[in-house]
């Protein structure tokens, strides 16, 4: 035992520096200019929240680096307790020139896009969603951080175009900006975002458009939501080559024509969801299947033809949606052996043997 007593001691004298360096990384307390800072600021924005829980010893929500600089505000209300902020974004919170973490979601911050924003340059993670901003994102939104790496907007009342300036954020790799007003377009210009794993723009009223081509250059995009976002057309077939792709959300829209066969081939697609469209034609799978599928949803379409045997190869599938549809022929026996399977739902009228199947 006495042999293994040094290597032991030394990992646990490792163990407790490491603690010590992690525990220190960050001060408690700003230094003397950012206590400063953050009075001001407090009594710029004049928001009651700020009024009764910031103090010269007390800062809810602020982080400080090693240095007593404010490198992260968040004052993000997520629960069912009333919001913190209700007042406009003072310019002054800008000062903070190592500030780089914003989230002030689920709050009601009034008015319309903060571009006092803009004057924050060490930024690389901005949350504004679930406030009650209004009017257009600006044209010259680009004018944020080049350093965005993350960039919510969702659930505001913004209306009008997303501006193509958005697709300028070289290093932005969450675009979100789901349920909102936006009446107008969304710009082709997203497709330069060459490092974006995460683009939201489901539930907007825009114009009737079809997915742009250029969102084929989002070769690192892992989750593409554009749920009730009144895109048009044919799914396009270049969707395959975004072998990214773990969730990929077109639901409620109306797209039309047959799912391209590429699509069952997305190597590290999970979630499927196509339902309520008005796509057609027999569900082909040419070649082999991807065997990651966990949901597949594409009910309450016009799909015929027979289910592809290959269903029955998706270890991993829990969920398959097949209602609604004109299928026809038997649902494959392989389908009611799936070890993970947990909901299935299928046309049953126009199937022959479902409950054989799916026992």
């Amino acid at each position: 035992m006495a042999a293994k007593a040094g290597p032991y001691l030394f990992s646990l004298f490792l163990f407790l520096l490491i603690l010590s360096f992690s525990s220190t990384a960050r001060s408690q307390s700003p230094s003397t200019n950012e206590r400063l800072l953050l009075l001001r600021i407090q009594q710029d924005w004049a928001d009651p929240y700020l009024d009764s829980t910031w103090n010269t010893s007390s800062w809810p929500g602020v982080d400080f680096s090693a240095d007593g600089s404010v490198v992260n505000i968040t004052l993000s209300n997520p629960s069912d307790s009333d919001p913190m902020l209700s007042r406009p974004i003072p310019a002054s919170l800008c000062l903070l020139r190592n500030l780089t973490h914003l989230d002030l979601s689920y709050n009601n911050i009034p008015g319309e896009f903060p571009v006092a924003l803009y004057n924050c340059s060490s930024l690389s993670y901005l949350d504004l969603s679930q406030n009650l901003f209004v009017g257009v994102v600006p044209t010259d939104v680009d004018r944020l951080s080049p350093l965005l790496t993350h960039l919510d907007l969702s659930s505001n009342n913004f209306s009008g175009d997303v501006p193509p300036s958005i697709g300028r954020f070289p290093a932005l790799r969450s675009l979100i900006l789901n349920s909102n007003l936006f009446n107008g377009s969304f710009p082709k210009e997203i497709g330069n975002l060459s490092n974006l794993e995460t683009l939201y723009l489901s539930y907007n009223s825009f114009a009737p458009i079809r997915v742009p081509a250029d969102f084929g250059n989002l070769t690192k995009l892992r989750d593409l939501r554009m749920v009730s976002t009144n895109i048009v057309g044919e799914i396009p077939t270049w969707l395959s080559n975004l072998t990214g792709l773990v969730l990929l959300d077109l639901s409620s829209n109306s797209l039309t024509g047959q799912i391209p066969s590429g699509i069952w081939r997305i190597p590290k697609l999970e979630q499927l969801y196509l339902f309520y469209n008005n796509l057609s034609g027999p569900i082909v799978i040419d070649g082999s299947i991807a065997l990651g599928f966990q949901v597949i949803d594409v009910s309450i379409n016009k799909i015929n033809g027979s289910i592809p045997e290959e269903f029955g190869n998706l270890q991993n599938l829990s969920d398959l949606f097949l209602y609604y549809n004109q299928f026809s022929g038997e649902i494959p026996a392989s389908i009611g052996r799936l070890p993970s399977l947990r909901d299935l739902r299928y046309p049953a009228k126009s199937l022959k043997g479902c409950a054989t199947a799916a026992s």
